[in-house]
């Protein structure tokens, strides 16, 4: 693979390639009749990375804004991710009658969920330096509430909308692979998946999975003088090495 091939996925590379198959569409279409795009769920869809001291940035691009973009001018953006939602609150959003979340699901041509991030990684101060037993409590309880909340959000979402097509991003492990906080969230993230790509969940509620967490795993290859290297996809997909999960948006 080339390096050019590997930072194509610096432009959409929360949803891959997948996304762009799953929504492109003909875009010769009138003022009229604008397909709507809904963007729902945490900080990720709404955009926020830290600048260069490592100080978060609100104003980011998410992968929506990029999206949205590449589906041309037959599509408009409505984004109405919340910075630090986890699955309980996207529930509340979603019941709340009026609300914009509410609003934006009604109607939508194409829907994005990226959730379940914050029922981990609330569990311990950033970057997850001490893991103690409460920690590990904490974690398995976040579990549990995304797998109970997983059915509701889906049925909620497809009980104001049953035709929009709907795509679902996997959680990605921020740490890379070698550092020993990893194992820990990835055993979880992974029960957090197997929920997601539950067939029966998708085969019930009309979805289609982005499995970002693959995508970000591992590592790839560059050539440093005479020596192949490795190198961990989350050092250059997120802003890890300034203390923050969060995808670059470079």
């Amino acid at each position: 693979m080339s390096g050019r091939t590997v930072k194509l996925m610096s432009v959409l590379v929360l949803f891959g390639a997948v996304v762009l198959g799953l929504f492109l569409a003909p875009c010769q279409v009138s003022s009229a009749t604008l397909k709507k795009y809904a963007a729902l769920g945490d900080s990720i869809p709404h955009g926020i990375a830290p600048d260069d001291t490592g100080i978060l940035d609100g104003s980011i691009t998410g992968y929506p804004d990029r999206l949205i973009v590449y589906l041309g001018s037959g599509h408009v953006l409505v984004k109405v991710a919340k910075d630090g939602s986890r699955t309980d609150d996207l529930i509340a959003q979603l019941n709340t009658v009026g609300g914009s979340v509410r609003n934006a699901v009604i109607g939508a041509t194409n829907i994005t969920v990226c959730i379940g991030g914050n029922n981990e990684l609330h569990c311990a101060s950033w970057p997850f330096e001490s893991i103690t037993a409460s920690t590990i409590a904490c974690l398995d309880a976040g579990v549990a509430d995304f797998a109970g909340d997983w059915p509701v959000i889906l049925s909620t979402i497809r009980s104001l909308n049953a035709t929009a097509r709907l795509v679902v991003m996997t959680i990605y492990n921020p740490f890379p692979g070698d550092a020993w906080q990893y194992p820990i969230l990835e055993a979880r993230l992974n029960e957090i998946a197997a929920e997601i790509k539950d067939p029966s969940y998708r085969s019930l509620y009309g979805y289609y999975v982005a499995d970002v967490q693959r995508d970000f795993r591992g590592t790839f290859p560059f050539l440093s003088g005479d020596w192949f290297l490795y190198y961990w996809k989350v050092n250059k997909y997120t802003n890890i090495w300034l203390r923050d999960p969060h995808p670059t948006s470079a």
